[in-house]
């Protein structure tokens, strides 16, 4: 493309993201060849935009929910990534930006967690309508149950819940499932009582 004199779009640059980000198995070197891309991205002059951030997100994120082991440390590059998008005032996708919610609420990271859920509406990034804006507030209502059961378990002197997990080696999405698939069971129950 380069060779034939003409320059890469931002959509040819998210798809060289997104062909690293969607591999079947992710790896680290996965996520470091889409770093790469984004670097490079940059360094052509392109402007990242909301999907380019957000293919970043959720290659952080795929990354810390494969190994307990690299949960914070891609949770944090995911949050420093959503942090460096709103600071240039670029939107992150709903889907992505409640990934992070939960994925900081699965670590118990409840201020931060509920940091990036307020960003996300008052930068004016809840624009968006429908799934990606409903995706956002189930996030927020999961994470509200997963620190109510970690408050309470605590209080219980069991201590914290994740912890144990790390210390059992268990997935956090295990944990994160269970709370949605509670919140899904009450969602339809309160459509039901509604009829």
């Amino acid at each position: 493309l380069v060779a034939d004199g003409h320059a890469p779009t931002i959509d040819t640059w998210n798809a060289l993201l997104a062909s690293h980000i969607f591999r079947p198995r992710l790896t680290a070197s996965d996520v470091d060849g889409a770093g790469a891309v984004y670097n490079s991205l940059v360094g052509a002059g392109a402007v990242p935009d909301s999907t380019t951030f957000s293919l970043l997100i959720q290659g952080f994120l795929r990354l810390a929910s494969a190994r307990i082991s690299r949960a914070k440390m891609g949770t944090e590059a995911a949050l420093r990534t959503f942090d460096a998008a709103v600071g240039r005032g670029v939107r992150v996708k709903g889907a992505q930006s409640g990934e992070l919610v939960r994925a900081l609420a699965g670590q118990e990271r409840w201020e931060e967690a509920k940091g990036v859920q307020e960003r996300w509406w008052r930068a004016g990034m809840g624009e968006e309508e429908g799934e990606e804006e409903e995706r956002m507030r189930r996030a927020g209502r999961t994470l509200l149950r997963m620190e109510r059961e970690a408050r309470e378990e605590e209080a219980k002197g069991r201590g914290s819940a994740w912890r144990r997990r790390v210390r059992a080696g268990e997935s956090v999405e295990e944990k994160v499932e269970e709370a949605e698939e509670v919140d899904e069971a009450e969602e339809v129950e309160k459509e039901e009582e509604a009829i």
